[in-house]
């Protein structure tokens, strides 16, 4: 069942899965494909940093991938995708719905598709149907590389649904400190770690979602190859402990201010492997604790949310213009071109869990303000998931968005945008759990 609610401002909210009735039983099915391009066939920027200037990389270190969750309950349906990208460009969700809706019966307000924020993978820009830019430091986009990772996003997809078994579900949370730290100098740090756990009804283990908030940028510019990071360490060490065809999929938090810490190791590939392995000892011990829950509900929101004017900062020519190599006169075209006027909001629940999915960076604060108003709403677990469906760039508080620095500089709605989105989050929620 969906139906259409007047919200505010003019916008909609799409609700599917409304009133699911928790004794219908849950199925669920996982999959892992590869979303690794042959780099020597076909050559392939990487993405996360303007120093690269577009320069394809040289092999792979290590395959990035795409990995989906299905969750079925009676006629509701819900998936979930994360991937070894630095963000979601526009245009990909569209077209992998293209090729798996028909099949699947998954829209846009059931499938959530984000990116892990990996500063390795293949350029994200060069996923964009609407980057006409011949800018290499943004990156340029290739048709055949944007066909490619559609088409094996849309076989996760695919290959999860195929897998549809009788599954329970657990959820664990807790404060997990020194992992992660605010780069921007402030204080805040978003600490908790969240897992959701889908066993078969044997117990053996299906799908392992990790929650957790840091930027995927111990590998710097210097790499040249395609890696999936410390976030790649984290899925590919969590599914051999757990064996068989587990599938673990990582999905970021609000970390536009955070980052790695404790990080251990003589060099950048040391480091990477320490501290993915150390994130996913947390995780295996939470899994550990997450028991299945004896009712799931299974419920998605969706909404347009009308963005303030676009506008850069007064500093983006000192910082990320000249990391990029925007000039001034490119940029106006760039952001009316690049960057939507609406952004697409998702909250999704699935048993205890509350998902709150944004399709951009914001920093700790906003997430935590967000996590705070969903738990008084009735949440008894929340999880932000940023870089989400589409990709607004920074989103900070008009504090922090004025006080400036790089952050700022990729946020291109003024200072507005955080309370913006806050709000709009925030009813969204309230609808999703309202009695």
């Amino acid at each position: 069942m969906t139906y259409l609610s007047p919200l505010w401002g003019g916008l909609c909210l799409t609700l599917a899965a409304v009133g699911a009735r928790a004794a219908e039983p849950l199925r669920a099915g996982a999959a892992r494909v590869s979303i690794t391009p042959e780099v020597k066939a076909h050559p392939i920027p990487l993405g996360g940093y303007g120093a690269r200037e577009g320069k394809p990389a040289t092999g792979v270190h290590d395959p990035v991938y795409a990995r989906a969750l299905v969750l079925t309950q009676g006629p509701r349906k819900i998936a979930l995708v994360s991937t070894d990208l630095c963000f979601i460009p526009a245009g990909v969700k569209e077209a992998v719905l293209k090729q798996v809706g028909p099949e699947t019966g998954l829209d846009a307000n059931t499938l959530l598709l984000a990116a892990t924020h990996c500063h390795s993978a293949p350029e994200a820009m060069a996923l964009n149907p609407r980057n006409v830019f011949s800018n290499p430091r943004v990156g340029i986009f290739d048709p055949w590389l944007f066909e490619f990772t559609v088409e094996r996003i849309a076989q996760a997809v695919r290959q999860a649904q195929a897998r549809l078994r009788p599954a329970r579900v657990g959820v664990a949370a807790e404060r997990v400190p020194g992992l992660n730290r605010n780069r921007r100098g402030d204080e805040t740090v978003d600490e908790e770690m969240t897992v959701l756990k889908v066993v078969e009804d044997s117990g053996r283990p299906q799908a392992l979602a990790v929650f957790f908030t840091a930027h995927v940028t111990i590998f710097g510019p210097e790499m040249m190859e395609v890696s999936g990071g410390w976030a790649g360490v984290l899925e590919r060490t969590l599914e051999e402990r757990l064996g068989g065809e587990a599938v673990v999929l990582f999905f970021n938090g609000a970390e536009g201010d955070q980052t790695t810490a404790g990080a251990e190791g003589a060099n950048a590939f040391e480091r990477v492997e320490h501290y993915g392995r150390r994130v996913a000892a947390h995780a295996l011990r939470l899994a550990e604790q997450a028991k299945p829950l004896p009712e799931v509900t299974l419920r998605s929101l969706s909404a347009d949310l009308p963005l303030p004017e676009r506008r850069a900062s007064p500093f983006f020519a000192q910082i990320a213009g000249r990391e990029y190599g925007v000039p001034e006169e490119q940029l106006e075209a760039l952001l009316h071109q690049l960057f939507p006027s609406t952004a697409a909001l998702m909250a999704m629940q699935v048993g205890d869990l509350v998902l709150l999915a944004v399709p951009g960076e914001p920093i700790a604060q906003i997430g935590l303000a967000l996590k705070a108003h969903a738990r008084r709403a009735g949440a008894k677990q929340v999880a932000i998931v940023g870089l989400a469906n589409d990709y607004i760039g920074y989103i900070l508080t008009p504090e922090e968005y004025r006080e400036g620095g790089y952050e700022a500089t990729v946020s291109f709605y003024g200072d507005q945008l955080g309370p913006t989105l806050r709000a709009g989050m925030e009813r969204l929620v309230e609808n999703l759990l309202a009695p």
